[in-house]
């Protein structure tokens, strides 16, 4: 695959498109689209996906939380760009939720086949979510996610609740397509400092390039700002890496959380109205997640990440910022895009991938691993601490013991209990995992996809790299020189 050559790129976690080398089936240019006044035709839109909001189980941080009711709607927000030369469109949609489910993705885009051809296809359609925790479980159909989010009752899969969500994407989709007109797109790019702050710092300082960066978080805040030919402003999208856990794990209301504050202050500062098809539309979307947290933290954070005991609270002070930022760029001259766009997709088989030597620092061509969650996945964040006994961060095969009498952390009963009961069925060692000893063999045992989706997108000088992991701050600076 080619080296893709331009000067900015912006990374989009949690999608579900991918990246190889592709055609894209030419679009009709809508009728009176040359302009020499506009680069592009552009199109937003805003649409409602919010399901159940009681005796629903909530996803994020498997804690057994049940939604009682509602904070906050949650929103599909999508941008849509066509080249007037060539006809190329790209789809970039910012969804208020957890994460794009296979399941959502494919319903998505089966509608949009039966609405539109081969139009919006998973070629050009970009799928990303903000990564709320404080969103509707139920949507998955992969069983390790099922097991997450069960409410009460132990359901664990509700329809109605991918319904709301899919049909809500392809309204928001549908707007952007009826709202296209030519007009131009800015790149706007400043640095948001004290809003994020590493939670793995310690994990983070052992990467050899970590010298090389004056912070240990990506404080880099990127954004597109949409107008008409006219000037007149349609929307703005933009990228900030931090967790929206704002809102704790012992939280039980449905929530858009920090990113969706940083939402409604921009579309309440430009008068808009969800309800409305031709809205200005904010999308706040999330970048190097992997290991930021918001500064404010929760109420229910690990010692040193707390926040206030007003969960609210805690979602202002994080969202707040974002908005302030986003509009700060919004009121200063960008640069306008210029050139082509395209995009490129493509699923990977992730177990056996081929690694090359030129990426595993002298170990040789290595390739991926089935997935697992080891033991030191089972602690939780420093966000939202599970509590579980007997699981701890830093442990390895070679001081692993099930009485832990090599690190001598945690020597209770129940603490060997937990890990004698792992040790049984975590399915043996995998070499592949390397000092990792699995606690859940999640891939064995088919319980998550082990296809992935990546995708690039391109506006003018512009890249947007849409990833389906929680990328870190390390993991997305390399993405960035690459």
């Amino acid at each position: 695959m080619a080296k893709f050559s331009w000067r900015k790129k912006l990374h989009a976690g949690l999608a579900t498109l991918a990246l190889s080398a592709l055609t894209l089936s030419a679009a009709p240019a809508l009728a009176g689209a040359t302009s020499a006044d506009a680069e592009y035709l552009v199109g937003t839109g805003i649409y409602d996906v919010t399901g159940a909001v009681a005796e629903t189980g909530m996803m994020g941080y498997a804690a057994g939380q049940e939604a009682i009711g509602l904070a906050s709607r949650v929103y599909s927000h999508a941008f849509i760009v066509g080249d007037l030369k060539t006809s190329k469109r790209v789809v970039m949609v910012t969804i208020d939720t957890h994460s794009i489910q296979q399941n959502m993705r494919l319903g998505v885009l089966d509608k949009l086949k039966e609405k539109y051809g081969d139009l919006y296809t998973s070629q050009n359609v970009m799928l990303t979510a903000t990564h709320t925790h404080a969103s509707n479980a139920g949507i998955s159909t992969e069983q390790l996610y099922r097991i997450a989010g069960k409410d009460g009752a132990g359901y664990n899969y509700d329809q109605r609740i991918v319904d709301a969500m899919v049909d809500g994407i392809v309204a928001s989709i549908s707007r952007a397509h009826d709202n296209l007109q030519p007009g131009n797109i800015e790149f706007q790019q400043g640095n948001l400092s004290g809003v994020a702050r590493n939670r793995s710092a310690a994990a983070y300082a052992t990467n050899p390039e970590a010298g090389n960066y004056a912070t240990d978080v990506r404080e880099d805040f990127e954004q597109l700002s949409f107008t008409a030919k006219d000037g007149t402003a349609l929307g703005v999208l933009n990228w900030f890496g931090v967790h929206p856990t704002s809102f704790s794990m012992d939280w039980n209301l449905i929530s858009s959380d920090n990113k969706g504050y940083a939402q409604y202050l921009f579309e309440e500062k430009m008068g808009s109205d969800p309800s409305d098809p031709h809205s200005f539309v904010a999308g706040f979307a999330n970048s190097s997640v992997g290991d930021t947290v918001a500064t404010a933290g929760n109420a229910h954070s690990v010692e040193g990440f707390q926040g206030s005991s007003d969960e609210y609270l805690n979602a202002k002070k994080a969202g707040a910022p974002q908005f302030e930022k986003a509009w700060e760029l919004f009121q200063t001259s960008g640069e306008k895009l210029q050139g082509t766009v395209d995009a490129r997709s493509h699923y990977v088989n992730m177990p056996g991938h081929k690694v090359a030597a030129e990426y595993t620092d002298g170990a040789g061509e290595r390739q991926t691993c089935v997935p697992a969650r080891g033991y030191s996945f089972a602690p939780g964040g420093e966000n939202g601490p599970s509590n579980v006994p007997g699981v701890y961060e830093g442990m390895t095969n070679d001081n692993f013991d099930v009485f832990d009498r090599n690190l001598k952390i945690d020597q209770s009963f129940v603490g060997a209990l937990v890990r004698g009961i792992g040790k049984m069925i975590s399915l043996g060692k995998d070499p592949c995992q390397g000092e990792k000893p699995i606690l859940v063999a999640d891939g064995k045992l088919g319980w998550i996809s082990t296809q992935m989706p990546f995708q690039v997108m391109r506006i003018g000088e512009v890249a947007i790299i849409a990833i389906p992991f929680e990328t870190t701050t390390m993991a997305t600076r390399k993405l960035e020189a690459f």
